[in-house]
């Protein structure tokens, strides 16, 4: 007799290495192949559509040149697990070399599918990733492309999904885009964003949109959030997904900010006094150390009383939170503005945030409003922040009511404020005024 017991575990650790990146844990390249090819021999069969995502991480080489390799690494391992936490447990996530990630959807509604998850994703990087003591802001750029639609087998799914992706890098990166070449036609041409962005900005071509806060009870308007529109000549709609963050690259978010923030406030004066309206801000202007005073000046220069403003802060800007952040806070609260946490129960702070932080209303991530239907879990975690509200004095707002079951359910378990396509879309400043004139009544004259 003799112990095969080292051999087993050798040939056992070979064959998981030659499907399995080492670094990740994730699927490789070569596992990716197989299963792409099996996936899509089933939907032939089925008919059904099979979605595959290319991810480039926006700005990782700056990261391995700045801070190392051994920051390079731990970068790419916790970019797989929020990846791996975004995909249900059907679907195939592979690292196919560097910073380059794919993922393999099949049997679901697609385009859709896609797209939902696409959007996860650039949330989930909107989180700064710790290592050590630094905190690190990364974005990632995706490109989309479908079995049939977009491709008769798996390498032309492969380079479809690839050109859409270099499509997103050449337009700054940060977004997604599903493949699209019409016959005859060149692929999208180069676009510098950053030079067509600054001076959108500096000519003031952006504009607003306002979407309806509404109370849980009667759905009354009770405020509106203020969103960035950018509607470029020739390229139409341009996501604040794609050039917000931009925007932060350049050195123009600061400009960006104060113009929405006071267009806003000057805006909202002429609203019904229990109308607020309420402005998202970024990490990088709450670390701007200049905040405060740009509050100062909009509400001064409007005449917008302060508790009809609301400052909505991402979750993912307050982990590792630096001294600066902590008095800006402080000081928002002196002038007598309302502070938000937005995406509450996304991410790993949320407990910790409302804790330290003087917010006086939390907003529930959209993810677990979109799965009330389907899982009891989001109805329980739901129901333990309303409690948590109640017991902290902190208001609530559902985000991402879109359909008429959510509405029920959220008004059943009593939540206060709630937000969403199905209660009202972004419209332009004439749109909410000619509602407001219709319901309300408007100060001043226009």
């Amino acid at each position: 007799m003799s112990d095969v017991t080292n051999i087993r575990e050798a040939e056992a650790r070979a064959a998981y290495l030659a499907e399995h990146d080492p670094l990740t844990g994730l699927s490789n390249r070569n596992r990716l192949t197989v299963k792409l090819a099996e996936v899509i021999a089933a939907s032939s069969r089925s008919d059904a559509k099979v979605g595959l995502l290319l991810l480039d991480l926006d700005g990782f080489k700056q990261v391995n040149d700045q801070h190392g390799h051994v920051a390079g690494d731990e970068l790419l391992r916790v970019a797989a697990r929020r990846m791996s936490g975004h995909v249900r447990s059907g679907d195939t996530v592979a690292r196919t070399g560097g910073d380059e990630f794919c993922i393999i959807q099949a049997g679901i509604q697609q385009p859709n599918g896609a797209f939902a998850l696409a959007e996860r994703l650039l949330r989930a990087f909107e989180k700064p990733i710790v290592i050590g003591k630094m905190r690190i802001f990364i974005s990632a750029s995706i490109g989309i492309a479908l079995y049939p639609d977009d491709a008769a087998g798996e390498e032309e799914l492969y380079h479809s999904a690839d050109m859409a992706l270099y499509a997103v890098k050449r337009s700054g990166g940060g977004g997604y885009l599903r493949f699209d070449h019409p016959a005859g036609k060149p692929a999208w041409p180069q676009w510098d964003i950053e030079k067509e962005l600054r001076g959108a900005i500096l000519r003031g071509d952006l504009s607003l949109a306002y979407q309806p806060l509404c109370g849980g009870v009667d759905s009354a308007v009770v405020g509106y959030e203020a969103l960035a529109r950018w509607n470029h000549p020739e390229r139409g709609e341009i996501s604040p997904d794609v050039f917000i963050p931009v925007a932060e690259r350049i050195g123009m978010i600061r400009k960006l900010g104060t113009w929405i923030l006071e267009t806003a406030c000057r805006d909202a004066v002429m609203w019904p006094e229990n109308v607020r309206v309420s402005v998202n801000i970024s990490s990088a202007q709450l670390e701007d150390g200049r905040l405060v005073e740009m509050v100062r000046q909009a509400l001064r220069v409007s005449g917008l009383a302060p508790e009809r403003l609301e400052l909505e802060i991402k979750e993912s800007a307050l982990i590792g939170a630096t001294e600066i952040i902590t008095e800006t806070f402080s000081a928002l609260k002196r002038i007598g503005v309302l502070l938000a946490l937005d995406d509450f129960g996304a991410g790993t702070s949320s407990m910790s945030s409302i804790q330290r932080m003087p917010f006086d209303r939390i907003k529930i991530d959209r993810s677990f409003v979109s799965s009330l239907a389907s899982d009891a879990r989001s109805v329980a975690i739901i129901r333990a922040i309303l409690a948590i509200g109640r017991e902290l004095n902190l208001s609530v707002t559902a985000e991402g009511v879109e359909d008429e079951s959510q509405l029920v359910a959220l008004r059943h378990m009593g939540c206060p404020e709630l937000q969403g396509f199905l209660l009202g879309r972004p419209e332009p400043l004439s749109k909410v005024n000619e509602i407001a004139k219709l319901t309300q009544g408007l100060k001043g004259t226009f």
